[in-house]
């Protein structure tokens, strides 16, 4: 294969890939890309010779997507832990590109020491690695001076102290000046992070990993509980003091999780005058547990401070929504929920700024999560209406069917 300079690797059925396969493809001289989405080769019969892997020095993406992520034994495989040694090893002074399910890497240290000079694009999500002891987490990747994009979308551990990424305690400079997208799971709310961050962030995306819903009433619940993940999603007053000391003036998309306290409308109240210029907002709220009703137009009417917003995504946590361990809903309740969505858009669609043009909400289910798109329309009396049409997905970039656990940075669910 002396010509082949990219690779993407999906539909084996969770058959694997052969090593003598894998590691042909990661010799070839003018490989520049290499994707994988399934799960690695099985580790039956694999001899110590079958873990040495050679990465060509051409290699600029490298992106390995592992769906698997509630798979119990083994949390992570020699084969695994051998291909993400050889890739952070080999590659660190080519790499453009780096996206990774955060158990091989074992440990934050094999991200020191070396200068990730080309590293624009850095994604890790699953457990936490190991911390280098007394070294915060900023510090250890501090050397990827050229980051665009930082994902660090990590599993919460029943009964772990979380940690701030930039403690308080921790002076310095912001190391990653052009930065524009970030994602971080379960923020902490004193992370001094949040106050440092340069104007070039455009996106940003505070929630849980795994959504918080997927703790509330999902089949893999029971899985979590022996893996001891837990989801201590914020409040919303937390939250509140995270965003506003963000100075991102010029954040086009925003993508938040929280739960209500009391404190909600003060929260959505901060974030019009803090993101002017916000054009796609994504919210996931929980309801208070005594709380049965969800104010859509109290909502819709301080969500009209956005002049800018274009496309809203919206999960409200509704009591009559279908349980999601229903694959396919029954039609009654399908209509009743087509029904509900359909009036609480064009609540929306009253309210919102001119500017607003799609309106989503969220229907969960067992193997995905399907956005259903509201079209935003105006009559000859500009009373604004809205209507269910698939065909905005395209239009603005939406992906109305995500898998639950991706974690395609195209899809920023």
């Amino acid at each position: 294969m002396p010509r082949l300079d990219a690779v993407v690797i999906k539909g084996t059925h969770n058959l694997g890939v052969p090593c003598l396969v894998l590691k042909a493809i990661l010799r070839a001289p003018l490989l520049e890309s290499f994707r994988l989405a399934e799960p690695l080769v099985r580790q039956e019969f694999l001899g110590s010779d079958d873990l040495q892997f050679q990465i060509t020095p051409s290699l600029r993406h490298f992106s390995y997507i592992n769906t698997d992520y509630y798979r119990l034994h083994p949390r992570r495989s020699q084969v695994e832990v051998h291909l993400v040694q050889a890739v952070l090893e080999e590659a660190s002074d080519s790499l453009e590109t780096l996206i990774l399910p955060s158990e091989p890497t074992l440990s934050f240290d094999r991200f020191a020491w070396r200068s990730w000079r080309a590293l624009r694009v850095l994604s890790l999500t699953g457990e936490r690695p190991s911390q280098i002891p007394g070294q915060p987490l900023i510090s250890t990747l501090s050397h990827m001076r050229c980051l665009r994009t930082l994902v660090l979308d990590f599993a919460s551990r029943h009964g772990a102290v979380p940690e701030p990424i930039w403690p308080a305690e921790l002076d310095g400079d912001f190391p990653w000046p052009d930065l524009q997208f970030l994602s971080i799971a379960f923020p902490h709310p004193d992370d001094q992070i949040y106050s440092h961050l340069p104007p070039s962030v455009s996106a940003l995306r505070l929630c849980c990993w795994p959504r918080h819903y997927i703790h509330q009433s999902w089949p893999e619940l029971r899985t979590s509980a022996v893996l001891r993940w837990d989801s201590p999603v914020l409040g919303a007053s937390e939250l509140q003091r995270i965003l506003q000391r963000c100075a991102s003036p010029h954040l086009y998309e925003l993508d938040i999780e929280y739960k209500c306290d009391g404190e909600e409308m003060r929260l959505l109240a901060v974030l019009p005058r803090a993101f002017p210029y916000l054009t796609s907002f994504t919210l996931y709220r929980y309801r208070m547990s005594d709380a049965h009703i969800v104010d859509v137009a109290g909502l819709a009417r301080i969500l009209a401070a956005f002049k800018r917003l274009r496309v809203l995504r919206v999960h409200l946590d509704f009591v009559s929504q279908p349980h999601p361990l229903f694959t396919v809903h029954s039609p009654a309740s399908l209509s009743r929920m087509r029904e509900a969505f359909a009036k609480y858009a064009d609540i929306f669609a009253s309210a919102l700024a001119e500017s607003a043009r799609v309106v989503c909400f969220l229907d969960r289910q067992t193997a995905y999560n399907k956005w259903y798109p509201f079209r935003i329309v105006a009559d000859s009396g500009d009373h604004r209406t809205a209507q269910l049409d698939w065909s905005v997905a395209e239009e603005y970039g939406i992906r109305f069917v995500v898998l639950l656990l991706s974690t395609s940075l195209a899809s920023l669910m």
